[in-house]
């Protein structure tokens, strides 16, 4: 299967994908954490941009995972992402996307929304199911399954581990807050 991970940071995921005997590939818009036994398989790519005509880019894919990416970017740059997404994935291929689920007054509750409301951080914004499923399918995915993530002790080992400055209490498997998972179709 050929595979891009949108958003790699250093490419784990990827090299995990190879490991399994996919034809996967990574692209993150900061090449600094890149794994270097895999440095061939890893592209810079600001996904807000037009995509470059280079491999891996120039074929289309089975599979993109796009993993906490969206919620960073700028409004109006999210459907500017998510059509490059669009174009990148073969007929029928799926793409996997998480991002923070908006929940009335439980955002006050996520680290990295209340630095970004407060002005210290980049942006990181929480999406409502009609805001999202209003632009991917704007764009022309067709949701297959949707399904929400998180739990209450990972906003409590983010929120303790910040306070105390340490990494003393491990939080769940899952990358974030309350999630939404969306697995949709080209």
């Amino acid at each position: 299967m050929r595979i891009i991970n949108i958003g790699c940071f250093g490419g784990k995921h990827v090299k995990e994908l190879l490991d399994e005997g996919h034809d996967a590939y990574g692209a993150d818009i900061d090449t600094s954490r890149f794994i270097h036994e895999i440095k061939d398989r890893l592209f810079k790519l600001d996904i807000t941009k037009p995509l470059p005509k280079t491999k891996p880019f120039d074929e289309k894919f089975d599979v993109i995972y796009f993993e906490e990416v969206l919620e960073h970017l700028d409004e109006g740059k999210d459907v500017v992402a998510l059509k490059n997404l669009y174009s990148l994935l073969k007929e029928g291929g799926t793409l996997f996307l998480t991002t923070p689920k908006s929940i009335s007054y439980m955002e006050d509750w996520d680290p990295a929304w209340v630095r970004w409301k407060l002005g210290f951080g980049e942006r990181h914004y929480h999406y409502t199911m009609e805001e999202l499923f209003s632009k991917l399918t704007r764009v022309g995915f067709k949701f297959e399954k949707v399904r929400v993530t998180g739990n209450l002790w990972w906003l409590f080992t983010r929120w303790f581990n910040a306070i105390t400055r340490t990494s003393l209490l491990k939080a769940s498997k899952r990358k974030g807050y309350f999630d939404w998972e969306v697995a949709a179709r080209r």
